[in-house]
């Protein structure tokens, strides 16, 4: 490798962001200069080489005493042998920040990571943010260039302006500058959103900002009908009520693809108020800034769909107040704006998100805070913008995110595979789908599932085109059958079912590869079945996973999905859950001489793993008597079979168990019975041993390196190409691994 002695100093701008400045030099390396020799390893005539690289292609000198490095590199320039001299230039690492006045004081900006997210969008011109509220300041420097004229946006006087009253609360130009100040303008304070519209609407008034159901109802009116993409209503009534004047409007604005966004409340009790409490709005609770919950934040049950969704900063908010002051204040109010804010950033990189997905988006990607997953205190967590919006602007999404995703009765909680979040199907008619994401015909749909016990019917889907709809008009079918085995389906040319039965509880990554070289089924890596029927699933058709009970009355399989991904190629897939095998061998003298126990995983850390080995007289059920507690890789264990009747067969069965979190924001369990029973005749002693890892491709948990999760990413991508394969297939031909 070369050796080079080139000093780079990786800096972030804190202050500038893009100000404009006049011009000058760029910052440097005091006393350095750079210089190339026309002879290689030179050092130019009156000056001390500080250091030289190995190829000797250029020369740090430094400057002489009392010497500029400006005056320097012009005395450099003039020596014959010298083709060029330049100051050790700094490099800065780009974010984005902007120049407002009172910018340091915003916590809340920082913390969501919105210098990052205006990195890839500042938002789009085509959102408007309805704030639905007080009305506002609209002489303001930091909104009047933001806010757009909409006909009757005062509903108390009945005009176009919607200002607040000098004695107002100014509760909405306090609202309104968190969503969307006008933003490096060296003014007062940044908005979340630099670009999008704001539409005032006048509802409340007093000091104290009070509405009415008609009043705010009117407001909510005039906002879908002047196209508002988004509806921040940081007010509410306490109490489990919902007024359906509201909620019937709140159902118009949701069904034209407008995105509602609530204040959870600051009573620091249960339930939230409504509207956030409404089934159309996204409940935004108040964290601080070091990601605690604020005691006054309202909060409400974990497993509904009325609770708290997801939680913002909101206590000590600078923002602008009447008259052009800044203010510091806390409150629910303060926390939703900056999700209103969020969710058209959102869609200046996804048009046409809709509330559905957005909110999905916005779970999956925030910060837990709280209890593991979701909890009724902290929702999903706090918002994390740039994972949002990172998230949003690449459209092959991995990990906890759900591209193009639409979720009825679906939730997300913790406990994903491979990531912190999962998506959630536990009604019948629960499901997310997903448009054109398979869209050629060929490829691959990979995701991890994990079946719950109380499944629906004795043939649930697991993934549908058209569930039970389908007949002979062509489709994609993955059920779960009451065997608990997968059936698959292509276009009722094929029907696959897997050797393997899973076990409640357990995670498997599942897929499903069709195309020109047929189509297979996969788990944890290992080809289950397949057949040579090429072709694909209907390109133009919604792809379920679970099914909507419109579909024929089809039932969803209930069970927890995530790390779900679309290829739109064919390629070999590699086990990268945790899965066990336990095998029963027997000798010419005595009926069993050991079991040997292998497992498999993508983990490089063995020493979260360790093994479980049972006795049970079938094998079903996992409910036999534990023998010997926590079997490590490599440990050979010695098992008494004393208190086991003679002459009477048994099963060996083994749980292995990972409790390291890399994977799992959960201990992962797999579980295995041996492949044969045996019979306990003597000696009443049994060895059970780590061994070498099951066959079939599986890989080898003990000698799995550090890092050979990202040797596996290179080899998934080699296998994309021919030589590839045959390359990964003559490595595990010699090394078994």
């Amino acid at each position: 490798m070369k050796k080079s002695f080139l000093f780079l100093s990786i800096l972030i701008i804190i202050s500038v962001g893009i100000k404009t400045k006049a011009a000058g030099p760029l910052p440097y390396v005091p006393g350095e200069v750079i210089v190339r020799m026309k002879t290689s390893g030179a050092v130019p005539h009156g000056f001390s080489a500080m250091s030289m690289p190995a190829e000797k292609d250029y020369v740090i000198v430094s400057t002489k005493s009392g010497q500029t490095v400006e005056e320097a590199v012009s005395e450099l320039s003039m020596q014959s042998n010298v083709v060029f001299a330049q100051p050790n230039y700094i490099y800065r690492g780009l974010v984005t920040i902007p120049n407002d006045t009172n910018y340091s004081q915003q916590y809340h900006l920082e913390i969501i990571g919105a210098p990052k997210a205006w990195d890839i969008t500042k938002g789009s011109v085509s959102e408007t943010i309805a704030i639905i509220d007080s009305g506002t300041d609209s002489t303001l420097p930091d909104l009047a260039a933001r806010i757009v004229s909409v006909p009757g946006s005062d509903i108390y006087d009945g005009d176009n302006d919607p200002s607040d009253t000098p004695s107002g609360s100014g509760h909405g130009t306090e609202v309104g500058s968190i969503a969307a100040a006008v933003t490096n303008n060296a003014y007062n304070v940044a908005g979340v959103d630099w670009t999008s519209h704001l539409a005032f609407f006048r509802v409340l008034s007093g000091e104290k900002a009070e509405g009415t159901s008609t009043t705010i109802d009117s407001g909510i009116k005039r906002a879908i009908d002047n196209n508002a993409t988004v509806i921040n209503l940081s007010f509410g009534f306490i109490g489990a009520a919902v007024d359906n004047l509201i909620e019937a409007r709140l159902a118009e604005a949701y069904s034209k693809g407008i995105i509602i966004v609530a204040a959870a409340g600051n009573d620091g009790t249960s339930p939230v108020i409504y509207p956030a409490s409404s089934s159309y709005a996204i409940g935004v609770g108040a964290s601080t800034s070091s990601d605690a919950r604020v005691w006054f934040s309202n909060y409400g049950a974990a497993t509904g769909l009325t609770g708290v969704d997801i939680m913002a900063p909101g206590f000590g908010i600078v923002t602008n107040a009447l008259n052009g002051t800044v203010v510091s204040g806390s409150g629910t109010s303060f926390s939703a704006p900056i999700v209103s804010a969020a969710a058209a950033l959102a869609r200046s990189v996804r048009p046409g998100l809709t509330p559905a997905q957005f909110l999905t988006y916005l779970r999956s990607t925030a910060k837990d805070i709280g209890s593991a997953g979701y909890d009724e205190y902290t929702g999903a967590g706090r918002i994390d913008l740039y994972n949002l919006i990172r998230t949003l602007a690449a459209r092959s999404d991995y990990g906890d995110s759900l591209p193009n995703a639409d979720a009825k009765t679906a939730a997300m909680a913790s406990g994903g595979r491979q990531s912190s979040q999962a998506l959630v199907l536990s009604y019948q008619d629960s499901w997310a789908s997903f448009y054109q994401e398979h869209n050629a015909n060929k490829g691959v749909i990979k995701f991890y599932w994990c079946p719950d016990s109380t499944q629906h019917s004795d043939t649930a889907f697991v993934l549908t085109q058209k569930g039970n709809n389908a007949h002979s008009s062509g489709n994609l079918d993955l059920i779960f059958r009451s065997d608990r085995k997968l059936e698959l389906r292509l276009q009722d040319s094929a029907t696959l079912v897997s050797s393997t039965k899973l076990n409640y509880g357990q995670w498997y990554q599942v897929a499903v590869s069709y195309g020109d070289s047929g189509i297979s089924l996969w788990l944890n890596g290992d080809s289950e079945v397949s057949s040579g029927v090429t072709g694909g699933p209907p390109v133009s058709d919604t792809l379920y996973f679970g099914a909507p009970y419109q579909l024929g009355n089809a039932q969803s399989a209930r069970g927890r999905f995530c790390s779900l991904a679309f290829s739109t190629t064919q390629s070999e897939l590699f086990p990268t859950a945790l899965t066990i095998k336990i095998e029963s061998h027997s000798t010419p003298t005595t009926e069993v001489g050991s079991a040997i126990v292998g497992w498999k995983a993508i983990s490089s850390d063995t020493s979260d793993i360790l093994v479980d080995i049972y006795v049970d007289t079938d094998n079903q059920d996992y409910n036999g008597t534990i023998f010997s507690s926590a079997v490590s890789n490599d440990q050979n264990e010695a098992v008494s079979l004393s208190t086991l009747e003679l002459g009477k067969s048994y099963y060996f069965y083994a749980v292995a168990t990972d409790s390291s979190t890399r994977y799992s924001t959960f201990p992962e369990k797999a579980f295995a019975y041996a492949s044969a029973a045996f019979t306990n005749n003597s000696p009443p002693t049994v060895f059970v041993s780590g061994s070498t890892g099951s066959s079939g491709g599986g890989c080898i948990l003990s000698n799995l390196p550090i890092g050979s999760d990202l040797l596996r990413e290179f080899r998934d991508i080699l296998m994309s190409f021919k030589i590839g394969r045959l390359m990964t297939a003559l490595h595990y031909l010699l090394l078994g691994r």
